[in-house]
């Protein structure tokens, strides 16, 4: 919005996605999410959804808390067209990648369970290596500043 570029959809792709969350819709959901640079990267298949904030903590340094949930297609269609709610199979997913691309991290950690991930170089950028996600993790960056 205000660069000259924008993408129109005739229907509500939210609705469409939530009755028949199909992977060639993930993957175009995706690709537009990566044609407006986000600040971190996160290498997973399509079932993984993940959405992030930045937050002061109670020493004032700001944090910032990456979500990431293993959501299986059926699982997310509405309960509404279903007599009971539809939960697939979770099988855990391994070895996912998050790359910060516009912030330096001096520590990361599952905040949940409090294990310390190593920062390292991945692909140019600084980034953790998730070892398993299972149904859902936080992982929290303490953050030095911006690139």
């Amino acid at each position: 919005h205000g660069k000259g570029e924008c993408v129109y959809f005739a229907a509500d792709p939210g609705i469409g996605y939530t009755r028949w969350p199909h992977l060639a819709t993930r993957q175009l959901f995706a690709d537009l999410i990566r044609r407006a640079a986000p600040p971190y990267e996160v290498d997973a298949p399509t079932i993984v959804v993940s959405n992030a904030f930045v937050r002061k903590d109670g020493t004032g340094r700001n944090s910032l808390l990456l979500h990431l949930l293993n959501l299986p297609y059926a699982s997310n269609r509405m309960a509404t067209r279903h007599p009971k709610p539809v939960v697939d199979e979770l099988i855990p997913i391994h070895n996912i990648t998050v790359r910060l691309r516009d912030f330096q991290a001096s520590r990361a950690r599952l905040a949940l369970t409090g294990e310390v991930l190593e920062i390292r170089e991945i692909d140019g950028l600084q980034g953790v290596t998730l070892p398993v996600l299972t149904d859902h993790a936080i992982v929290q960056f303490e953050l030095k500043g911006k690139k």
